[in-house]
């Protein structure tokens, strides 16, 4: 059995995020029609009052019923505007709330392969310390699946878990806001930025690191 210390364990597999919430259509027409029902009966109301009283008291009387239409109306379409609203901000809390906790698992997974990365492919001012505590020198040979691997810089990779973006149908009245914050989830979070880039050095059959600075060509050889 190998003594050599097992690496920090990298979560795989994928990561589906769900579709943001779709604004119902607002009834438009037919919901002013419902409203308007009422006032068109009091605008009958009005004639035959006016027609009955002639007079200030007939047309005061149907000024009254007028006014208590176009109240109604009107308060019944702020009421029907008002739960629209409240409906969508009440389906965007909830979903950005659901990203939130995405945002919390990508994070972890991102921090548990980085260390991994790390682990295997050590920065070269670390490798000091490495040798002076000892423990994993001349932990690979040629017996395991990273030897000579080397370290060679860092760039942007893909993130361990893969963020599978959302399927949206043909036609759909998506909230804008959490759209937007879907989007920006996927485009931050999809790709990590410099994580530990190696080379498998047998996998070349000669080598060369030209430079016009000797030291640090010198420094690089050595650390590889």
């Amino acid at each position: 059995m190998s003594s050599r210390l097992a690496p920090p364990k990298v979560p795989s597999g994928s990561l589906a995020v769900q579709a943001p919430p779709e604004i119902e259509a607002a009834d438009g027409g037919s919901s002013i029609l419902t409203s308007m029902l009422p006032m068109l009966g009091s605008v009958g109301a009005i004639i035959m009052v006016s027609l009955n009283k002639a007079g200030p008291t007939g047309w005061l009387t149907g000024g009254m019923f007028l006014v208590s239409a176009l109240g109604f109306v009107f308060v019944n379409g702020w009421r029907q505007r008002a739960q629209r609203q409240a409906s969508i901000l009440a389906s965007r809390r909830e979903y950005l709330a659901y990203l939130t906790g995405l945002r919390e698992t990508v994070r972890n997974a991102a921090k548990a392969q980085r260390r991994e990365r790390n682990w295997r492919y050590p920065a070269p001012e670390t490798l000091s310390y490495l040798v002076e505590d000892g423990t994993r020198v001349w932990e690979r040979d040629a017996a395991t699946d990273d030897h000579l691997n080397t370290r060679i810089g860092t760039n942007e990779q893909p993130l361990a878990l893969r963020i599978e973006a959302p399927e949206l149908p043909d036609i759909a009245q998506l909230d804008p806001v959490s759209t937007t914050a879907a989007h920006r989830f996927i485009a931050t979070h999809e790709t990590q930025p410099e994580l530990p880039l190696y080379i498998r050095l047998s996998s070349y059959s000669s080598l060369q690191i030209v430079g016009d600075n000797i030291e640090q060509i010198r420094g690089l050889t050595r650390a590889s």
